[in-house]
């Protein structure tokens, strides 16, 4: 597995349930798909995880926010807080982070995603959600991806594996890193072109897009919406998540602003997911 043997550094501090948006907020700078908030029975505090940095960026964050660094090996972290997953999508593939896939779902085309620490296995919320429409709008005919914040690249394989031509970009050179590894774990049929870079400031090169997908935060979203606009093939479509439902109404402002069609507006917990056409 990846991290075997590397060391990781964690920043974790306790913040109030309530100021939970505003903590993701805060640190939004570190990436959507780096942090994790793990809320307590009491319902008065939550504790807020930031992984996979490094030791320069975890103590800015002591700096900057109080709290505290860990420093640990990558395999007892990944041991201590994860379990193997096996996700069915059907009737398009399982995704499976290791074990035996139950019977019922073993005619389903495989998607290995290893527990790692960069984001996304299939069961966040919001990857669960974008895995689903990516899913269904990848069928029939070729189609250009393009897939924000890719994490472990879940996403882009997803795309791949059906024969589209993807490009996927993280602004974390280590969720880069895992995404090629990942890609060597599976028989993919398309092809995956793998960018480290800042939605903020990046510029695609080659023609527009049938399909974007963006699992980040909602502020980042606003700032890249009317670049994605920009990118989009006509009747193109695209996937936006990472956005809670108390940030929705925002959210759907802008959209609004751009004067991109909402097709849907999909709900799993505190999380949305939103279908946009150009």
């Amino acid at each position: 597995m990846i991290y075997a043997t590397k060391i990781l550094f964690v920043w974790q501090r306790l913040i109030p349930e309530y100021c939970v948006n505003l903590w993701l907020e805060r640190v939004a700078w570190v990436g959507s798909q780096n942090c994790v908030v793990s809320t307590f029975p009491s319902g008065k505090s939550a504790k807020l995880h930031v992984y996979g940095q490094t030791e320069r960026c975890c103590r800015k964050l002591v700096k900057n926010y109080g709290g505290k660094l860990i420093k640990t090996k990558g395999s007892d972290w990944i041991k201590a807080s994860l379990q193997p997953i096996i996700l069915p999508f059907p009737p398009h593939l399982c995704v499976v982070s290791e074990g035996q896939v139950p019977k019922k779902w073993r005619h389903l085309p495989k998607l290995w995603i290893p527990a790692g620490m960069a984001f996304g296995t299939g069961d966040h919320a919001t990857t669960g959600m974008c895995l689903r429409q990516v899913l269904q709008r990848c069928r029939g005919g070729k189609k250009r991806v393009l897939d924000l914040g890719t994490g472990s690249g879940i996403l882009a394989l997803a795309a791949a594996a059906q024969g589209h031509a993807v490009v996927a970009m993280d602004f974390d050179a280590e969720s880069i890193r895992t995404a090629k590894a990942n890609i060597k774990r599976n028989e993919i049929s398309g092809s995956v072109r793998w960018i480290h870079a800042d939605v903020k400031t990046w510029e695609p090169k080659g023609s527009k897009f049938d399909l974007i997908v963006a699992n980040l935060f909602s502020s980042l979203l606003i700032v890249a919406l009317p670049k994605m606009k920009r990118w989009l093939k006509p009747e193109g479509e695209v996937i936006l998540s990472g956005v809670l439902k108390t940030q929705l109404p925002e959210v759907l402002s802008e959209l609004s602003r751009l004067k991109l069609e909402v097709k849907r507006v999909l709900k799993k917990g505190k999380w949305v997911c939103i279908v946009v056409g150009s």
